[in-house]
């Protein structure tokens, strides 16, 4: 049975890592404080603060791609990233998501 998002967190807080991965939240918030960038752009930036494999900088993207986090231009290389949705619009969606799922887990209590 799969577990719902909100069993993940644990106390109140505007902390990305508590929807996502330690280095997911780390690429978000370069995709958060500059526009856009390519992958070179986000190693220099990794290397600072969590030295990091360009492969493993390579796999955390690929991932958000999949989410819809993290849209790319594609039209030459090398490609751009650039976030899909502001910090504030990603936690204000996981909050309504988190909601949703108490409220279909519980709902009929609450209204009881």
């Amino acid at each position: 049975m799969r577990r719902p998002k909100y069993h993940k967190v644990t106390r109140p807080s505007p902390k990305v890592e508590k929807f996502l991965g330690s280095l997911e939240a780390q690429v978000m918030d370069y995709f958060w404080q500059s526009e856009s960038g390519t992958m070179r752009d986000l190693v220099e930036h990794l290397e600072r603060t969590h030295p990091a494999a360009y492969t493993t900088a390579q796999t955390v993207v690929t991932r958000l791609v999949a989410k819809g986090l993290l849209p790319c231009t594609a039209d030459g290389k090398p490609h751009h990233f650039r976030a899909a949705r502001s910090r504030d619009a990603f936690l204000g969606s996981m909050s309504g998501r988190i909601v949703d799922d108490l409220l279909a887990d519980v709902g009929d209590l609450t209204l009881a």
